[in-house]
């Protein structure tokens, strides 16, 4: 896969739309993600029930981009609902291809977007976890204490941000939108996946058990008694491979 084929890419997650709204990237192929547009509701996505920060998804019929359906995530935090310091809601698949795909992407939209003081982190991201025994290497190589690790990632941070609010030890961090969502319409948005690991962890992806990738609708850092109101939707998400472009 040629650099200038992934620089391109880039340029178009950040906002580079000429000639018209993209629905995939040019020479896209392969979705791994199944039901990618939720018009078959639920079928294919899940989240991470196990966590105590994360809760349910609905699929909806208005707004959507495309198809009769989309992924709608609420996020209401207030003296009669949530009190969370942290809250997560989202969708997740996860997916074991062969070759560590080269993109991931889709589109966002959002209705609300409220939340009640400054020191509050509400965004949008995309997250793709790999899952490996041999985690701990490439996190810290050499470092006996890290052998216990078993995944990094990268985190997308779709809106909402201008820094990350946290850093983690395993996660690498990239930026395809800064500053508020513009709510009313949908926002496309792609990632360089495989570019993007090479880049910051020093090689693709192989040998894995898993990725995990997951569109979530988030706050951290939230102080006691603020209050939160946001509505996200996800729609016609991919998860592929990108032939280069002559």
């Amino acid at each position: 896969m040629h650099r200038a084929a992934f620089a391109a890419i880039l340029s178009l997650a950040l906002g580079c739309a000429l000639f018209g709204e993209p629905s995939v990237p040019r020479g896209f192929h392969g979705n791994l993600l199944e039901n990618p547009g939720f018009e078959a509701g639920e079928a294919g996505w899940t989240y991470p029930v196990e966590s105590p920060y994360w809760g349910n998804f609905e699929v909806v019929e208005s707004p959507v981009h495309s198809g009769r359906r989309a992924a709608h995530l609420r996020l209401r935090a207030g003296p009669e609902d949530r009190t969370n310091a942290v809250w997560i809601e989202g969708v997740m698949q996860e997916p074991v291809p062969g070759r560590f795909p080269d993109v991931v992407g889709g589109f966002y939209r959002v209705e609300r977007w409220e939340k009640g003081d400054d020191a509050t982190d509400l965004y949008l991201q995309a997250v793709a976890i790999v899952f490996t025994p041999d985690a701990g290497k490439i996190v810290a190589p050499g470092n006996p204490a890290a052998a216990g690790l078993g995944n990094y990632q990268l985190r997308a941070y779709l809106a909402g941000l201008d820094e990350p609010p946290f850093l983690l030890a395993n996660a690498k961090v990239a930026f395809a939108g800064k500053g508020p969502p513009e709510p009313g319409r949908w926002t496309y948005f792609e990632i360089p996946l495989r570019e993007e690991f090479l880049r910051q962890w020093g090689a693709v992806p192989s040998g894995y058990q898993k990725i995990r990738v997951l569109f979530e609708a988030r706050w951290d850092n939230r102080p006691p008694g603020s209050q939160i109101a946001a509505d996200a939707y996800f729609d016609d998400l991919f998860l592929g491979y990108v032939d280069a472009a002559p």
